[in-house]
């Protein structure tokens, strides 16, 4: 059983946070994909699918050198508590992740306001 997803191509942008439209889901991982975005330096970033025994949604996480930097890793039949704003675009409804929680760990990704964690980053590895 593949438990990792390779890389393709995003399409769309990651959405504004709303921290208006801020909630915590709690499922099991379906997918893990890392996205390869449509920037100049082609920055790949972590989505993942996730199950919530109600409804599946579409959960984006942020570039994969911050996941890896923190080292958390993402498999399928994790079962993660996150809290994300909820978004629609054209071809879906995603969820931008602030915090995922996955057993006793704790992965940050935006601050109370939803600015991504990264952005402060001064270590970058692509």
């Amino acid at each position: 059983m593949e438990r990792f997803a390779t890389a393709e191509p995003v399409q769309e942008l990651v959405p504004a946070y709303d921290k208006s439209a801020e909630r915590t889901l709690t499922g099991v991982v379906e997918e893990v994909v890392q996205l390869t975005g449509e920037t100049p330096d082609r920055m790949q970033s972590t989505s993942l699918t996730l199950h919530t025994g109600i409804e599946t949604v579409q959960v984006r996480l942020g570039p994969s050198w911050y996941l890896q930097q923190k080292q958390f890793l993402f498999f399928i039949g994790d079962k993660l508590e996150i809290t994300g704003s909820k978004a629609s675009l054209p071809s879906d409804s995603v969820i931008t992740a602030r915090e995922v929680k996955s057993g006793d760990r704790v992965l940050t990704l935006r601050d109370a306001d939803g600015a991504p964690l990264w952005a402060a980053s001064s270590q970058r590895a692509n």
